[in-house]
């Protein structure tokens, strides 16, 4: 992660650089190398646990909604991911993004509760 940043306040901000020599491409496809979705998503949970860090909590990641991937991600791309937080009642939701030369690449929302409760 590169130079996360909180703006506006309750939304947090990241660059990542995909290098062209991540573990993640090795298969994924020896020809035409995209970003796994999933690597997206370790991404958002990467920020998400940053975020929570940062308040001194812990969570745990319960759920996924409406993810879509939109556009695929290649080697040496910078991934900008925007997240922002929303709680109700036990449950926490980060609504994310994640952009590749100003093109929308990918969308979700993460559910996750706070560890050690319930």
């Amino acid at each position: 992660m590169i130079n996360p940043r909180e703006e506006p306040p309750g939304t947090l901000i990241a660059d990542f650089q995909i290098r062209e020599d991540s573990p993640w491409f090795a298969g994924h496809f020896p020809e035409e190398p995209i970003l796994p979705g999933v690597a997206i998503l370790s991404m958002v949970t990467e920020m998400i646990g940053h975020f929570e860090g940062m308040q001194q909590k812990k969570i745990r990641i319960a759920g996924l909604k409406r993810v879509r991937f939109k556009l695929p991600v290649r080697p040496q791309d910078t991934v900008t991911l925007a997240l922002s937080r929303e709680k109700t009642r036990r449950v926490f939701t980060y609504a994310f993004q994640a952009w590749v030369k100003e093109e929308l690449a990918c969308t979700g929302v993460v559910l996750a509760e706070q560890a050690g409760i319930g």
